[in-house]
């Protein structure tokens, strides 16, 4: 399970992760600092969404142009 930080001002806040086995997208909070959305109000279990990103998420995905450029800053970040 490969796990992404969410942060919100310069804070973490939460877990973006998938589930391989179950096909599925899962986030938690870390902490109660400030919500990521008003449909996504903090709480102690799992936001689970079956097959895709929650939408959220999804929305502030980058255009596909900009896919090769953060995926090569990733696998740089990586080395270091």
């Amino acid at each position: 399970m490969k796990k992404i930080d969410v942060i919100v001002d310069e804070q973490k806040v939460g877990e973006l992760f998938y589930e391989q086995d179950k096909n599925s997208y899962g986030f938690n909070y870390t902490t109660n600092h400030k919500p990521i959305s008003l449909i996504m109000p903090y709480r102690a279990s799992t936001y689970n969404w079956k097959y895709k990103l929650h939408p959220i998420f999804d929305m502030n995905m980058p255009e596909k142009s900009m896919c090769v450029p953060i995926s090569h800053l990733k696998r740089l970040a990586q080395k270091w």
